[in-house]
Parts: C-alpha cells; sequence; structure tokens
C-alpha cells in the first residue's frame, strides 16, 4: 500500500504564535477521512482545560434542548455526551462541480464553546473572507480534499493559500454570497434605512471615531518611544475595529521595536489576509520573519514587495542580505 501524505494549516488561537504548515499522511482510501480528524482530536484533548462542574452542567444543558420536552436521558449517557471529543467541520469552498469537487475545510473544537476558548481573530477573519460570517473559538486546522461521492483523497493546503486574493477564496465567497442568509439580509436592509441618519450624524459630530481617537494617541506614544504603550493604544484601536488598517501596522512594528516579532508577524498575516499587496505589512513581516530565524519566507516576502515597487530600497537590501546568508 503507497504511503500518501499531504499538508494543512495551523491556525493557532493566540496571536503570538505564528501559522504552521504541517504533514499528515494515511495509508489507504479509509484513513483519509479519519487520519486528520483522529490528530486534531488529540491536539485538541491535550490544549483543552478540564472543564469545571457548571461548564459540564451548561452543556448537559445544551443537550436536553434538543430532546423532546419531559424526555430523561440516563446518567451514563450524558456523561458520555458531556466527554465526547468531536472536531467540527465548516466547508469555507464546497466540493462541487463548480470547484472541480475539490473543496476547504475549516477544522475547529466541537466543545469549544463549553470551555470558553479564546477567540481566534485571525480564523475568523479568513471565514469571512470566504463569505463566512462566524467567530471561530480555539485553535483551527485548514485542509484541502477531493470529493466527487466516488472518491475521496486529501489534497495540499499550504501558507501560501493563506491569501484572500487565492482563486479558491474567490470561489468559496462566490459559493457563501450566492445565497444571502436572512440575518446579512436584514442588516443589509438596516444599513440602507439608517443611511440618510448616518450620514446626517457624520456631518453633525465629524469627531473621530472611537478606533481612530486610540490610533493617534498610539502614534503619539510611538513618537516618544513608549512602545509598550503604543501597543495597548493600537490595541484598544482594534478592540474597536478589528479590521484597522494602520492600528495592525503600527502595532506590528511597534512589537519590532519591542523585539517581540512572533506578534508583529501575527498581526501583519491578519492585515494581510484582506489586504495581500500592503507593502508595510508585507515589509515589518519580513523583517519579523528575519528576526525569528526564517530567512526563506522572509525573502518570500522581500520578493512579494519587490514585484510591487521594482525600486523598494528596503526590501531590494532585505533580499541582498539574505542571499548572501549561508
Amino acid at each position: 500500500m503507497v504511503k500518501q501524505s499531504f499538508k494543512y494549516v495551523f491556525v493557532p488561537a493566540e496571536l503570538s504564535e505564528p501559522l504552521q504548515e504541517l504533514q499528515e499522511s494515511y495509508q489507504d482510501d479509509d484513513s483519509a477521512v479519519t487520519c486528520l480528524l483522529d490528530k486534531l482530536k488529540g491536539h485538541y484533548k491535550q490544549v483543552r482545560p478540564p472543564p469545571t462542574g457548571a461548564q459540564i452542567q451548561q452543556h448537559r444543558d445544551s443537550l436536553m434542548k434538543h430532546v423532546p420536552e419531559g424526555t430523561q436521558l440516563p446518567e451514563s449517557l450524558l456523561s458520555a455526551a458531556s466527554e465526547l471529543n468531536l472536531v467540527e467541520n465548516t466547508a469555507l469552498m464546497t466540493n462541487n462541480s463548480h470547484s472541480d469537487y475539490i473543496g476547504v475545510n475549516l477544522y475547529t473544537d466541537d466543545n469549544a464553546g463549553m470551555y470558553n476558548a479564546p477567540s481566534n481573530h485571525r480564523a475568523s477573519e479568513f471565514a469571512f473572507c470566504c463569505g463566512k460570517r462566524l467567530e471561530v473559538r480555539g485553535d483551527a486546522f485548514l485542509a484541502r480534499i477531493f470529493d466527487n461521492d466516488d472518491a475521496f483523497k486529501r489534497l495540499d493546503f499550504t501558507l501560501k493559500d493563506m491569501t484572500s486574493s487565492a482563486a479558491w477564496v474567490k470561489e468559496a465567497k462566490r459559493q457563501n454570497d450566492k445565497k444571502p442568509s436572512s440575518e446579512a439580509f436584514v442588516k443589509q436592509m438596516q444599513r440602507h434605512q439608517l443611511a440618510p441618519q448616518l450620514q446626517q450624524q457624520q456631518k453633525s459630530s465629524p469627531s473621530p471615531s472611537p478606533a481612530e481617537q486610540a490610533k493617534q494617541a498610539g502614534n503619539a506614544a510611538f513618537a516618544r518611544q513608549d512602545f509598550r504603550q503604543a501597543v495597548t493604544e493600537y490595541s484598544t484601536a482594534l478592540r474597536h475595529d478589528p479590521q484597522h488598517p494602520a492600528a495592525l501596522n503600527n502595532r506590528a512594528m511597534a512589537y519590532l521595536k519591542l523585539d517581540e516579532p512572533q506578534r508583529a508577524a501575527a498581526d501583519c498575516d491578519t492585515l494581510l489576509l484582506h489586504q495581500p499587496d500592503n507593502v508595510k505589512a508585507l515589509l515589518r513581516r519580513a523583517t519579523a520573519r528575519e528576526k525569528l530565524g526564517d530567512a526563506a519566507l522572509s525573502i518570500h516576502d522581500f520578493e512579494h514587495v519587490l514585484k510591487l515597487q521594482p525600486q523598494n530600497k528596503e526590501a531590494m537590501a532585505g533580499q541582498q542580505r539574505l542571499s548572501n546568508v549561508p
């Protein structure tokens, strides 16, 4: 039996941890489905904290909502259900004839809500790029499959696929936007109906938004070289507007000044999901990756910048410097 392998991407919930490209293998068609799920179950079991009594009870109450009123379930069944180690699978791109039966799935811990796992901002933003409006909690994984009902195969999904400009992301968004949800439709109508009121409010209240005010405070702290305070202010801005480009870019620079390249790279990752050609973010991520000792990925970012700006001196110097490293 020929051993087959595939690559997939790990998106940690902790922003200080970088995205990782991982590899798994399987022996036959039967294990192609289960090999990744088994691997992820092991990961979640390892990182998940033991649930408290209150969390277990809350989970049981949630389970009971899905059975007919008055139904009595044995204690052994409730205990088993509370201890299930399941992986939730969300199709970002559905495998159908339009996608040549290739799909991309987002895998998360089905019990993340029970133990109040932290929000995974990068995975949530990437799902949003694909037209999926959901809050991802806890560590997440992305993988690609081929499935036409007759055959199932796992295909490579790499870090290079983690960009909003990728062809598969556009196809995913086309699929997911084809039939907008009733909630999205209602919000769209509300925005349309409230537009005149919002415009009037903006005319009468020209003061900057809370996110902009916090970003400006961060810039002031950065100017006086108080980089820790700058990070605090930029973080406040991002709580108001998680996609604020300047706050993400500037916080990344502040993290570089504080010699925290992992956090700097994470901010750049988040920004580049939405703006893959943002030169500042590419340059700062290249610097962070160089500090982390990943010359190949750093060169890749510098080369990306040079495609956009062939005369960019920082990118030229970085590419030359790293290319000469033995």
